[in-house]
């Protein structure tokens, strides 16, 4: 009952201060997070409900933990305590094989739910919840085993660290707390590293320049006259700056107000059911092209035209007779390889309706095959595939849409310094302005800060058993002090055991979290059928696993003293 009193005032006051503090955090750093223009942001609200949950959920751990230790103080021997020798009650038999199959089973239910459908209403995330506790729970059952083992296996190490081993093992119900708390943490939070690298490394392949890379696009206005006036904001900043006003194209739906087709280009052999299902079966090795606003099709001037890709004679005389300039060459992006195909000097297209789905119109025009190194020299290939003079896009039927000014260094690639000058320049509402840096991940500032707060719990975790274990061993150390044992080996055996400790921890967990976090990734990364992608995450997993024991033995070392104990003779 003394036990779980003290639990019940310790914890619910930890409880409630780690409550109110971390919404008074949260609330207070709101506008910092809500100030950035460029995200959308939803009023401030304080989750009552979920932070309610927590409040009762710590205390309930709280409480679970002490009636555990109570049940152990039960347990123990009344003479080893009061000789200062207490152990760890003897573990069971079944306990290290019971956990073996914990690991295992939680780890297939993760993988396991990998092939399970996915949408609303799937038990997806919940098996990987559950496996993942179930792991973390058979790695805590088979702990006590693993201690023993290595502590065998450490005879023949330096003394301070054997010691160590055998302590633990020894009172192995406290490391075992200790390492459960710090790789529970460890796993949630590698799990989560491996889920968003995966989703990181996933729009990294999906990436789709806006331009070449170095270069800027501004948008924002309906019509080519519009772009004139930013078009002299940016020579006013870099006279050598070069703009090109250029848009995509849209297909007016006959009949319709304000709808639109897309336009995607067959290849040989295929017919425009094949691309719209007409067949009973879309086959998609049948479309390349596929335009809308913005990609496939790029439209503007010749003059700009010719002068922005660098067009021979030929090819510029091809785009003033009203000829489309069609890049032939493979292009490859994230959903495979695709490559558009003339069928003697003609790009055979279909426009589809998406929302309808009726039998398509077909429509050919005449073509110049061109290469990527030439769509290259002013637009990513992945982007654009045709090139198209205003006057052509006109007498096909296509509307302009998506009016944007390219602009160019001939130098070389935009500095950092002409962007911001070019940001402040064009800072005008509903103007937006980009230069293409390829894909920059986000930064995580929330993780890492929760990242910090677990290895700070785990060095506390660490340091403190290391302080109880070393306030227990002071009479044996007395001993080895009086057959002349090193003055520092009390201090050496703190920090073996705290660096042992936060090793085993975060070491453990980080590998555990990764098994358990890759099955996540790949569901994250594959919902639309495609090839899935895992990034587990080496590097900040090995940074987390290092970092926690030398802070820990940091800790142990100047938290411990290095004075031997000393004997005092009491006369008879």
């Amino acid at each position: 009952r003394v036990a779980l009193g003290q639990a019940l005032l310790l914890g619910s006051t930890a409880a409630l201060t780690g409550t109110l503090v971390g919404a008074g955090a949260g609330i207070a750093l709101w506008p910092v997070w809500a100030s950035d223009p460029t995200e959308t942001h939803g009023p401030l609200d304080v989750p009552v409900g979920a932070l309610t949950l927590l409040f009762v959920l710590a205390v309930l751990t709280a409480l679970g933990s002490a009636l555990v230790a109570a049940r152990g103080l039960a347990r123990m021997s009344l003479v080893s305590a009061l000789n200062g020798t207490a152990r760890s009650a003897p573990p069971g038999r079944g306990g290290p094989i019971a956990g073996v199959l914990l690991l295992v089973a939680g780890v297939a239910v993760t993988w396991w739910s990998v092939t399970l459908p996915r949408g609303a209403g799937s038990p997806v995330i919940w098996l990987c919840l559950a496996g993942g506790l179930a792991a973390l729970a058979g790695l805590l059952l088979g702990m006590p085993a693993l201690l023993r083992v290595l502590a065998r296996l450490g005879a023949a190490a330096p003394v301070a660290l054997r010691m160590a081993l055998r302590d633990l093992a020894r009172h192995r119900g406290r490391a075992t707390a200790i390492i459960a708390s710090v790789a529970g943490g460890v796993l949630i939070l590698t799990a989560i590293w491996t889920s968003m690298g995966s989703t990181e490394a996933d729009s990294a392949r999906r990436h789709l320049p806006i331009t070449r890379t170095g270069q800027a696009v501004v948008e924002g206005v309906a019509s080519e006259s519009g772009l004139a006036g930013l078009a002299a904001t940016v020579r006013s900043v870099d006279p050598r700056l070069r703009t090109t006003p250029v848009a995509g194209v849209d297909v007016p739906k006959p009949g319709s107000d304000g709808e639109t087709l897309s336009i995607a280009a067959l290849r040989k052999g295929c017919t425009a059911a094949d691309v719209s299902g007409g067949t009973g079966r879309v086959r998609p090795e049948c479309r390349s092209l596929v335009a809308y606003t913005g990609t496939g099709v790029l439209v503007g001037t010749t003059r700009d035209l010719v002068r922005l890709f660098g067009l021979d004679a030929a090819q510029a005389d091809a785009l003033t007779h009203g000829r489309l300039l069609v890049n032939t060459d493979p292009v490859t992006e994230f959903e495979g390889t695709t490559v558009n195909e003339l069928d003697h000097g003609r790009l055979h297209v279909v426009y589809l309706d998406y929302l309808v789905g009726p039998e398509p119109r077909a429509a050919s025009f005449p073509a110049v095959a061109i290469s990527s190194e030439v769509i290259g020299r002013g637009a990513p290939p992945a982007r654009y595939s045709v090139l198209a003079s205003t006057t052509t896009a006109a007498s096909l039927g296509w509307s302009l849409n998506g009016w944007q000014l390219l602009v160019d260094d001939p130098d070389g690639p935009i500095t950092p310094e002409t962007e911001g000058a070019l940001r402040e320049a064009l800072a005008t509402p509903g103007i937006h302005f980009q230069v293409e840096r390829g894909f920059v991940p986000e930064p995580q500032p929330v993780l890492w800060l929760i990242a910090g707060t677990l290895a700070l719990l785990a060095v506390i975790g660490a340091a403190m058993s290391t302080i109880l274990a070393a306030a227990e061993l002071r009479p044996f150390l007395a001993t080895f002090a009086a057959v002349s044992a090193p003055p520092t080996l009390t201090r050496r055996l703190a920090i073996a055991q705290a660096a042992v400790l936060g090793l085993l921890a975060s070491g453990l967990g980080a590998l555990l979290g990764m098994a358990v976090g890759a099955p996540i990734g790949i569901i994250s990364t594959s919902w639309s059928g495609e090839e899935p992608v895992v990034a587990l995450p080496w590097p900040t997993a090995g940074l987390f696993v290092v970092v926690v024991p030398l802070v820990a033995g940091a800790v142990a070392a100047i938290s411990t003293s290095a004075k031997p104990p000393s004997i005092t003779a009491r006369p008879d």
